[in-house]
């Protein structure tokens, strides 16, 4: 076993050094930028594991951090969506010399939520939240002094916990302007039952009708039955496209990933062409984007740094006690980027 002792002795600096740099341990000696990239180097190039046990007794932590998924989201950790997250947030603890547990709990009900034993017996140094969750839950956590960092806008408060999330008001709006000047008209946004995405769609629609190169479009909303928009919801979207009448049918749908996949069956069985009579586009890009016939146009989110600047907030508050802020959405490099694929073409009907 690698000790800091082994790693001092390469590098040629006291073992202290060592283990305040790799415990992450404050105080009033600084060490320079170099220092610090060279013990983080040697000690992954000899292979360092660190003792958990002994670290916690060093900083006073347990050197872990949780991560919990909604269990609302349909297929869990396999949703390609927010195995995405996951795998940024594991990158990240692991490069920063955490571990992770991660979990699937109920975040939507405060009635049927209790703390996970990692959280409540605190196993963990603080947590990353991600999935529909309710302002109850949140607060109780807030009230339990427990860290906690959200990803993605699905609270409506979000100065209640620190949120890190992409501007999907800004995707969903650049699929609009892409869809307008393919020559759509007539848009339908699929929204689900929970007062958080219907804010988001009631600022898409303002934004919609607020811009030049959309504001002519109508925007028509579809909340399946269940509340859900996944697979189970495409069957009643096809039939509520079918119930309108044909003059007024939208052109255009935006949708989740999954729910427009199966959205792409119902065409089929209904002799309807895609994209020839309707264009599907998905709001987010994932692996079954690719797969689906025909394969769906998608936004694009790099999910993986989102999620790592999510776990970056965090752990900067846990070891260098920088304040995390109430809420960030991530320009620049975060931004979606259309993907054209074979789901969204010109409108005929014009």
């Amino acid at each position: 076993m690698i000790t800091l002792k082994q790693i001092a002795k390469e590098i040629g600096v006291q073992e202290s050094t060592v283990s305040r740099i790799i415990n992450h341990k404050g105080g009033p000696i600084k060490f320079s930028p170099v220092t610090v990239e060279k013990v983080r180097k040697m000690a992954e190039t000899m292979g360092y594991q660190p003792n958990a046990a002994a670290r916690a007794l060093a900083t006073k932590k347990t050197g872990y951090i949780g991560f919990i998924l909604s269990d609302s989201v349909q297929g869990g950790w396999s949703n390609q969506y927010f195995a995405g997250f996951l795998s940024g947030v594991e990158h990240v603890c692991r490069n920063k010399g955490y571990g992770l547990n991660i979990c699937l709990y109920n975040l939507s009900n405060l009635e049927n939520f209790v703390f996970p034993q990692s959280i409540g017996q605190k196993s963990v140094d603080g947590i990353i939240l991600c999935g529909p969750t309710d302002m109850a839950v949140v607060e109780k956590f807030k009230n339990a002094n427990i860290p906690a960092v959200l990803i993605g806008s699905n609270i409506l408060r979000p100065e209640a916990i620190p949120v890190i999330s992409f501007d999907i008001v800004e995707g969903y709006w650049k699929m609009a302007r892409h869809c307008a000047e393919l020559g759509h008209r007539r848009m339908l946004i699929c929204s689900a039952e929970n007062e958080a995405t219907k804010f988001k769609v009631k600022c898409f629609s303002e934004r919609l009708h607020s811009e030049a190169e959309t504001r002519h479009m109508t925007l028509d909303v579809f909340t399946p039955p269940h509340g859900l928009i996944d697979l189970n919801a495409a069957k009643p979207l096809m039939n509520y496209w079918l119930s309108r009448p044909e003059a007024e049918r939208p052109t255009v749908i935006l949708g989740s990933d999954q729910l427009m996949a199966g959205l792409t069956r119902e065409l089929h069985s209904h002799g309807i062409r895609c994209p020839e009579e309707l264009s599907l586009v998905s709001g987010t890009d994932t692996q079954i984007c690719g797969l689906t016939n025909p394969s769906l146009t998608a936004i694009h989110y790099d999910l993986e740094a989102i999620a790592g600047r999510a776990v970056e907030t965090l752990t900067d508050y846990l070891d260098k006690q920088i304040p995390m802020p109430a809420q960030q959405i991530l320009k620049g490099s975060f931004e979606g980027v259309i993907i054209q694929r074979e789901s969204c073409g010109s409108n005929k009907h014009i």
